[in-house]
């Protein structure tokens, strides 16, 4: 994955469903493709970083509030080829709200969302969740 007005640049490896829930603890610097989801260009891609690691480090996906409307993001599809997305939709909402996922999601067939945490509790967890959506730009 490549994010050029955000310099990021992040291996995405797959984040199993268990238990009910995507334990995503373990990412660190990756960033997660939620198991269900479709691969890049054949379907609704949910991907998922952390945006802190601990009180001294970034995650991978620290900055994805600053992204607008218009900006690249490139990811490889199945035959290795880098494929362009073009942000549509940046959106915080909140931790709960699982509604604006779908609804987000689904405004582009073969679309990419990708979700982080924000607004981190003093009793853990986070209030917020900031989502992005891109759609793919071209013929993939």
């Amino acid at each position: 994955m490549q994010i050029p007005s955000l310099d990021l640049k992040a291996d995405i490896v797959s984040v199993p469903y268990a238990d009910g829930e995507y334990p995503v603890e373990w990412l660190d610097m990756l960033v997660g493709m939620l198991e269900g989801s479709a691969k890049p260009g054949e379907g609704y891609t949910v991907l998922t970083g952390h945006n802190t690691l601990n009180n001294t480090e970034f995650g991978p996906f620290a900055l994805l509030s600053f992204l607008e409307e218009g900006d690249m993001i490139f990811l490889l599809n199945r035959y290795n080829e880098l494929k362009p997305y073009t942000v549509y939709a940046v959106e915080k909402v909140s931790a709960t709200d699982s509604a604006s996922l779908e609804r987000i999601a689904c405004m582009n067939k073969n679309s990419l969302t990708m979700i982080t945490c924000e607004d981190e509790l003093p009793e853990g967890g986070y209030a917020s969740r900031r989502l992005v959506a891109a759609k793919p730009v071209g013929t993939w």
